[in-house]
């Protein structure tokens, strides 16, 4: 395959050109540059050896044809100029690429004079220049593009980078604040819980295990006054007075009224008074600063007449807790001291949930207050 050595007028490196192709625009093999192929009587007037090039020597010349010359491919780079063909044209708009690059113009293009390589570049200026050359494409990113307006490009980078920020302010303060709310919360929880709410019930034997002492100071949601009436759980508690009987015995008269929508229950039992020794202290007791008069006789009574005490939903009665005889010498003394006093009262209010479970629970409610204020039965 007879061939003709050419420079490329773009790189100025020496390619080899097949004959057939001579009169053609071909690519150069070394930057791709469209380089017109001199004719045939050209190529024969200067020879295709090279040897009519200015500046090089024929003997210099090598061919990628000459055999025993691969090995060479895996020594050390040669200061040559190798000598590559160039892609064949595959079609008609393959060897005429650029519109604006015109046969006429290509005679120079043909045989420039061969360049001396560039010096090496140092690694300091390399930097600099690859440094430049980044600030070039930056620059350039910038610009105007045809297929996309510039408007267009920095609206949606700057919707992107504002939707984080957005974000930032609305949700961090949503967040604290409802972090805030929740802890306020459980403080409020924890701070207005009383474990006098939420008892065991003697009978039946079930409910929450929580073991609380008789003498665990009372809230205030828990106390009330006479007249005025609280509510714990399904009941609702109003009392109406104290009376002194002859002096020796103290009578407590408070209203009761089931407010459960289904249950029919005892609002107390005889086992929230009981006294005696060796048993739990009770819940229900005349809480006076000198000592404390537990115990007592419990009676209902709903139109003046004596019931069992079992109250329908809605249905309300009268209850009269009296002290016994034990404490009748400290009567005359709690009249006359004219102090404030707490008469504390264990209820069942009711089913509580535990654990899933439906549980019968009780509560203590104190009724405050004074001596001066207790009456004389008639």
């Amino acid at each position: 395959m007879e061939t003709v050595q050419i420079q490329c007028g773009s790189c100025g490196k020496v390619m080899a050109v097949q004959v057939e192709h001579l009169g053609a625009q071909v690519h150069c093999p070394h930057c791709q540059a469209i380089v017109q192929a001199p004719t045939d009587n050209a190529s024969r007037a200067l020879g295709s050896d090279g040897a009519d090039f200015p500046g090089i020597d024929s003997r210099e010349i090598e061919s990628i044809f000459t055999p025993g010359q691969g090995d060479e491919l895996f020594e050390e780079p040669s200061d040559k100029p190798l000598v590559e063909l160039p892609p064949e044209p595959s079609s008609a708009e393959d060897s005429i690429e650029s519109p604006t690059l015109e046969t006429t113009s290509l005679p120079h293009l043909m045989l420039p004079l061969p360049t001396a390589p560039e010096p090496a570049t140092p690694w300091s200026s390399a930097t600099a220049n690859q440094d430049e050359a980044a600030d070039r494409f930056e620059d350039s990113a910038q610009l105007p593009t045809p297929d996309t307006p510039p408007t267009v490009v920095k609206v949606a980078a700057a919707k992107r980078s504002l939707l984080v920020p957005y974000l930032l302010i609305f949700l961090v303060p949503y967040a604290l604040i409802a972090t805030g709310v929740i802890a306020y919360l459980l403080y409020n929880q924890s701070k207005n819980y009383d474990p006098l709410e939420h008892l065991p019930d003697p009978k039946p034997k079930e409910g929450p295990r929580q073991k609380v002492a008789h003498d665990s100071p009372l809230s205030g949601k828990l106390k009330t006054r006479f007249a005025q009436a609280l509510r714990i759980g399904d009941v609702e508690v109003t009392p109406v007075k104290v009376e002194a009987v002859d002096d020796v015995e103290l009578v407590l008269h408070l209203k009761v009224r089931n407010l459960s929508q289904e249950y029919l229950f005892h609002p107390m039992s005889e086992e929230f008074l009981r006294y005696a020794k060796g048993r739990e202290l009770p819940y229900t007791y005349l809480d006076w600063s000198q000592k404390r008069i537990f115990g007592g006789f419990l009676q209902f009574f709903k139109d003046d007449e004596l019931i069992s005490g079992e109250l329908a939903p809605g249905q309300t009665a009268l209850v009269k807790i009296t002290t016994v005889s034990e404490f009748k010498n400290d009567v005359p003394k709690i009249l006359k001291s004219g102090e404030d006093l707490v008469w504390r009262v264990q209820v069942r209010r009711g089913f509580v949930d535990v654990r899933g479970k439906q549980i019968s629970a009780t509560a203590v409610i104190g009724v405050e207050f004074n001596a001066k204020a207790i009456q004389r039965a008639s």
